[in-house]
C-alpha cells in the first residue's frame, strides 16, 4: 500500500514538474494551482503555488492572494498556458483508475496533515521540483 501511494505522489510530482518545464501553470484541484515564475535555474524551475482556498480553510493554512504577490513580487508571473492536471496519465503510469490516483493522493496528504498535526512540526513533502511544507 504504501509503495502504491509512494508511486503515485512521484507520478504526481514529475507531471507537475514536466508542465512547469513547458513554462505553463497547471492546476491542481486537490491540491491547488503551480505558477510557472518565468525563472529557470540550471536543473529545474521556479515555481509559486498557491493552495486551493477550501484546503487552507480546512487544515487552518495561510496563504497570500495571487493579486498581493503580483504587486509585491514582480518576478512572479502568471501569463503562462494553464493546464489541469491529468489525472489519468498518472494513472496509465501507475497501472490504476483515476479515481483510484485521486482518492490514493487524498490518504496520502491526509496521511501528511495527520502526521503534521501528530508531531506539531513542518512536514517538507518531496515534489521533486521543490517541498510542499505543511
Amino acid at each position: 500500500k504504501k509503495k502504491s501511494i509512494y508511486k503515485v505522489w512521484r507520478a504526481y510530482c514529475k507531471y507537475i514538474r514536466s508542465q512547469l518545464r513547458k513554462e505553463r501553470t497547471v492546476v491542481c484541484d486537490i491540491l491547488g494551482t503551480f505558477y510557472y515564475t518565468g525563472n529557470l535555474s540550471t536543473s529545474d524551475v521556479s515555481v509559486y503555488f498557491m493552495p486551493h482556498e477550501e484546503l487552507v480553510k480546512e487544515k487552518s493554512l495561510t496563504f497570500i492572494p495571487i493579486e498581493a504577490v503580483e504587486s509585491q513580487l514582480p518576478f512572479v508571473e502568471v501569463t503562462t498556458t494553464e493546464v489541469s492536471m491529468s489525472y489519468s496519465a498518472i494513472g496509465q503510469v501507475c497501472g490504476m483508475d483515476r479515481d483510484r490516483v485521486i482518492d490514493t493522493l487524498r490518504q496520502f496528504l491526509d496521511m501528511a496533515f495527520s502526521k503534521h498535526k501528530e508531531l506539531n512540526r513542518r512536514i517538507d513533502l518531496d515534489m521533486l521540483f521543490g517541498a510542499l511544507t505543511i
